[in-house]
C-alpha cells in the first residue's frame, strides 16, 4: 500500500502542487472461484498494518451487508489491493433561488414516443440555448444542444436554474 500511495500521490502532485491529498485503501475480495470481487474499505491503520484475519472479517461484514449471508466452507481471496488519491473536492454552493419566468420558446414539434403512456406525441423542440434560467419547459418536449438531448417526458416539467442545470420535476396531478 505504501508504494502505491506513493504512486498515487505522486501523479495527484503533479495536477495540483499545493493542495492537500486524501488517499482511500480498498482490497477487491471474493470467495474462491466466484467471477466477481466486492470493494473491501480499509482505514489508514488496516492499510499501514496488513492482517489476513481483520481483512476476512471486514469481507464477510460487507458480504453479508451486501447478500444477507455470507458463503460457508470456501475460502476468501483478494484480487485487488487499490489506492485512490485525490484532492478534497471544493465546498458545494447553493444555486440561488429562480423565479419562473415563463416558458421556454420552442422551434416546432416532433413526434416522441413516451414509454410511460406507451404512445407518441408531439413533442415541443426547445433549443437548450433557449432554455434560460427562469424559463420552463412542459412535456412532451426535447431539449437540444450540440452535445446532448434532454428528454422531457409528458408527466414531468423542466426548468432553467439560476446555475444553468436542468431541474425536471413531475407534474402536479
Amino acid at each position: 500500500f505504501a508504494e502505491m500511495e506513493a504512486e498515487a500521490t505522486a501523479f495527484v502532485r503533479s495536477c495540483d502542487a499545493d493542495a492537500p491529498i486524501l488517499a482511500d485503501h480498498k482490497v477487491y475480495m471474493r470467495y474462491a472461484g466466484q467471477g466477481w470481487e466486492i470493494p473491501v474499505p480499509l482505514t489508514r491503520e488496516e492499510a499501514e498494518d496488513p492482517n489476513a484475519a481483520a481483512f476476512l472479517a471486514r469481507f464477510e461484514e460487507d458480504y453479508v451487508a451486501l447478500f444477507g449471508r455470507s458463503v460457508e466452507g470456501l475460502e476468501a481471496e483478494i484480487t485487488v489491493w487499490s489506492v485512490n488519491a485525490t484532492t478534497p473536492p471544493p465546498e458545494v454552493i447553493a444555486a440561488a433561488p429562480t423565479n419562473r419566468l415563463g416558458e421556454a420558446p420552442n422551434t416546432g414539434t416532433r413526434r416522441l414516443f413516451d414509454a410511460g403512456q406507451g404512445r407518441a406525441n408531439d413533442a415541443a423542440i426547445v433549443a437548450r440555448a433557449a432554455a434560460t434560467p427562469g424559463r420552463f419547459i412542459e412535456g412532451p418536449a426535447v431539449v437540444t444542444e450540440d452535445e446532448t438531448t434532454i428528454i422531457v417526458p409528458v408527466s414531468r416539467r423542466a426548468m432553467t436554474l439560476s446555475d444553468g442545470c436542468v431541474a425536471i420535476d413531475v407534474k402536479e396531478g
